[in-house]
């Protein structure tokens, strides 16, 4: 038995001159090389753009000598990537890796048709279909997507301040109970806010996807719709998923799990200096909301909390929702916006308290520029792409003209005040709404 043996000294130059490379736009197709070595790899590059593919192995660089060509192929030494470059621009990958000292070797070439070629000094040893090689066998097994009816329960007002202050002690429910594929749009859009928030550009997806029995074609529907919205959700966005997991048959006593995507999301700020967090900063500051609250209480908490039924889920505009990220990204880089926090588990109140408890102060806020609709509903709605911003003050028509926001109220004292038009809803000290969050886990675990 060999184990692979990595190189730290070829690693980072490799990692800065792959960068470059792809920085001048020279790259045309890429992998790293694991599993299977070149075996792997070269097939499924090739398999996946529709052409064959042409591969000498005596100029492979070793690192060891006399090694057989069925060793070549099937080693996963470490540092190593595989390129598709075409032809001119042979001089600059190769001006690139001289400039950070990494070898490299022109081994073969893509070719039409559906074959793989493999030499050995000249001597064709291997000519087999890359369906062959390749392509995993498909199974394609029969799923059924249940209808959903839509149906909402209005129930009377609440207390509106026990039922802050519940949300704050409670844990959240799924949208992709109702509605998987909903629910699936729901989880990008939620890990897009996050990244918006704190002043990142959205660049990576991994998924981590959690399910029943397949075996069930109803748990299958789940899968297939979650799916079909994570992948339209990308695909619109243009943010690739690079790597992901699907675990099936999470059950216990006959009762499946409700399908749950779950998504690892990664940004970019090109000046940390610039990043920004989640917590009130300065009294006089003014508050905006940003997006569209609607009546949408499908795998809301709040109806979870008060018993209420619902299967109008939240439904996930995309277009809407990189408008307003594209807004709110230009918003923090000039430097308008000192706090940002997502509207997702509890909705717009919620939210507002996490900001007052961060910061350790309060803010009174008004929520009649929201719109006509019922107060819990303004409150505690759990609408897609809405954010909360704290916009400096003397800021305000600067991010007005960037943003498309409303006003809602400003940042002060040490009590959480908030009303509707004239009718006062609840108005909570700071120390409340901290002890309550607070509790939450203990709540939880017992």
């Amino acid at each position: 038995q060999a184990v692979q043996l990595g190189n730290p000294i070829i690693k980072e130059p490799l990692i800065h001159a792959v960068l470059e490379a792809n920085d001048a736009g020279i790259i045309k197709g890429m992998k790293d090389l694991g599993g299977g070595g070149l075996g792997s790899v070269i097939g499924e590059m090739c398999h996946a753009g529709g052409v064959g593919a042409e591969v000498h192995l005596d100029k492979v660089l070793l690192k060891e000598k006399d090694m057989a060509p069925w060793e070549i192929w099937v080693s996963e030494s470490q540092e190593r990537m595989l390129l598709a470059i075409e032809n001119k621009d042979l001089p600059k990958i190769e001006e690139i890796c001289r400039k950070w000292d990494i070898e490299m070797s022109l081994i073969g070439q893509s070719v039409e048709g559906d074959y793989l070629d493999i030499y050995w000094h000249g001597k064709r040893i291997v000519h087999l279909p890359l369906d062959f090689v390749t392509a995993g066998v498909e199974y394609e097994r029969p799923f059924k997507v249940r209808s959903i009816k839509k149906m909402q329960e209005i129930p009377l007002e609440p207390n509106y301040r026990n039922i802050l202050l519940s949300l704050l002690k409670s844990y959240n429910i799924q949208i992709g109970k109702i509605d998987p594929y909903k629910g699936a749009l729901y989880t990008v859009d939620e890990a897009v806010r996050n990244l918006v928030a704190v002043g990142a550009r959205p660049h990576s997806f991994s998924d981590g996807l959690n399910f029943g029995n397949p075996e069930r074609e109803e748990i299958m529907g789940e899968f297939h719709e979650s799916c079909r919205g994570l992948g339209d959700a990308a695909r619109f966005l243009g943010i690739p998923y690079v790597s992901g997991n699907v675990s099936f048959y999470n059950e216990a006593f006959g009762k499946n799990i409700p399908p749950t995507p779950i998504i690892m999301a990664v940004g970019i700020i090109e000046d940390i200096r610039k990043a920004i967090t989640s917590d009130f900063k300065k009294e006089g500051n003014s508050i905006y909301i940003v997006g569209e609250t609607k009546e949408d209480m499908g795998g809301s908490e709040y109806y979870r909390l008060i018993g209420a039924k619902s299967t109008v889920a939240p439904e996930v505009n995309l277009q809407y929702l990189k408008d307003r990220m594209e807004e709110i990204l230009k918003a923090i880089d000039e430097g308008l916006v000192v706090s940002c926090h997502d509207i997702s588990h509890g909705g717009l109140a919620v939210t507002l308290a996490e900001m007052s408890i961060g910061g350790n102060i309060g803010a009174e806020v008004n929520l009649a520029p929201i719109g006509f609709m019922r107060p819990d509903f303004k409150l505690f709605s759990e609408s897609p792409s809405r954010w909360v911003c704290e916009v400096k003050k003397g800021k305000e028509k600067e991010f007005e003209e960037i943003v498309k926001a409303k006003r809602i109220g400003t940042v002060e004292g040490e009590n959480l005040k908030v009303r509707d038009g004239n009718r006062w809803l609840f108005n909570i000290h700071l120390n409340i709404l901290r002890d309550a969050w607070r509790s939450a886990l203990r709540r939880y675990l017992g």
